[in-house]
């Protein structure tokens, strides 16, 4: 019957759950993850059998299944990148709906895209194009707990504030992708003297401009999805005053390594198996602590705008 078929299909979502939490977890997280996850899901699932819409949820998701596939098919993403994108991509969704999956969805595809056209102006050929599950939530982790905020205990100024932390995410983005075309030298944002292309804390005129363009293109989704025109104002001024606010932690707190033998600088700690000394910066500030930092920057900033201009 039609309830025992209910409590079968929810045992097997719930059992795919945990072991899909225990694989992506890591050392003694999964005592957290693994429920936290199995109570989202089991939400999602019984919430669209309520509403009668599990089979248009369930050709959403093998919609975002397929495409996040094809982005790592095109090394856009890691293989635990895979599976926390398409585990994000799934609770927005399911929590949220196209207001909050849309603009997320658009950030990593047309961010993916601009990473690979610019990959070969990277001057640290360390970096790679493919972003890990820690990437993938350093940048999108933020809207994707407002959104499960937003579906327990709806209120206005969550939405706006979701848009703020993507529109971070995205400015700082295109800024860092966008400005790699410029025909000059970045400078650091605090000192202004020059720095490398695709070094934390460099800017140029372009990467700027590409900063504002990003911001705004996750704005006018507010407009469509129907907020006012300061709130949409808002969400652009926060989300291009946080990449900035990435800037300049990228080149006042964030580690940098310099590695002896070769004299090489680098973000990264370990290169080869090399290990590099602190050369600047707060050892435990990585590249990702700052992006996490630049999407908490944009949600904080437009709650400050909205209670002060309510």
């Amino acid at each position: 019957d039609k309830q025992s078929s209910f409590y079968i299909t929810l045992a097997i979502v719930t059992g795919f759950t945990a072991m899909v939490a225990e694989g992506l977890s890591l050392r003694g997280s999964d005592n957290l993850s693994i429920p936290i996850l199995i109570i989202l899901f089991m939400e999602i699932f019984i919430s669209k059998t309520a509403e009668g819409m599990v089979l248009e949820y369930i050709k959403v998701a093998l919609l975002i299944i397929f495409i996040f596939i094809i982005a790592y098919r095109k090394n856009s993403l890691t293989e635990d990148g895979l599976i926390g994108a398409i585990i994000m991509g799934l609770l927005v969704f399911g929590l949220g709906g196209f207001q909050y999956l849309v603009p997320l969805f658009l950030f990593f595809i047309l961010s993916s895209i601009l990473s690979h056209i610019m990959k070969n102006r990277t001057i640290d050929q360390h970096k790679s194009p493919r972003r890990n599950i820690v990437q993938v939530y350093a940048n999108g982790g933020i809207a994707m707990l407002l959104v499960i905020m937003d579906h327990f205990s709806p209120q206005p100024w969550i939405y706006p504030a979701f848009l703020a932390s993507v529109s971070a995410a995205t400015a700082d983005t295109w800024g860092t992708e966008i400005g790699r075309i410029s025909s000059k030298n970045p400078v650091d944002i605090i000192t202004f003297k020059p720095v490398q292309i695709g070094e934390s804390g460099g800017v140029t005129v372009v990467g700027t401009i590409g900063s504002f363009i990003g911001a705004i293109m996750i704005g006018l989704f507010g407009y469509v999805f129907g907020l006012s025109n300061m709130i949409v104002f808002f969400i652009i001024i926060a989300g291009f005053l946080s990449a900035l606010f990435d800037s300049i932690l990228g080149g006042t707190v964030q580690a940098r390594f310099i590695f002896i033998i070769t004299g090489e600088i680098s973000e990264k700690q370990i290169i080869n198996n090399h290990k590099g000394y602190l050369y600047t910066g707060w050892n435990w500030v990585n590249n990702d602590m700052v992006n996490l930092l630049c999407t908490i920057f944009g949600p904080c900033l437009i709650i400050i705008l909205l209670n002060y201009f309510s």
